[in-house]
């Protein structure tokens, strides 16, 4: 199998991570939609109400973490946006938001 060039490595690791965050933001909405039905069903606590904060919090992390991670890396059209120092950063900031709310599921 012949190796790819650098970009190509790169933009085929993005879609990698594209289509893993794609799949987990999936998994997102679907939890989202089973807390709609029991809050539509009468079921709701403030526990519920948490749950779908978090949950669309997860959502926007998401969202955001798909944008950022493809502006780090060059394009034919443009030079990447982040340097990887502060790709490096946001990479620890989006480590330590995500631990911060596994804690709140808790």
């Amino acid at each position: 199998m012949a190796s790819l060039d650098p970009l190509q490595r790169q933009l085929s690791d993005l879609q990698l991570d594209l289509r893993i965050e794609r799949d987990k933001l999936s998994e997102l909405v679907g939890s989202l939609e089973r807390l709609e039905s029991r809050m539509q069903g009468g079921t709701t606590t403030s526990e519920t109400f948490d749950a779908a904060a978090l949950r669309l919090q997860s959502f926007s992390t998401g969202v955001e973490r798909c944008l950022l991670v493809r502006t780090a890396i060059a394009t034919a059209s443009r030079p990447a946006v982040l340097s990887p120092p502060v790709r490096a950063g946001l990479a620890d900031l989006e480590r330590f938001q995500a631990w911060l709310m596994e804690l709140g599921k808790g």
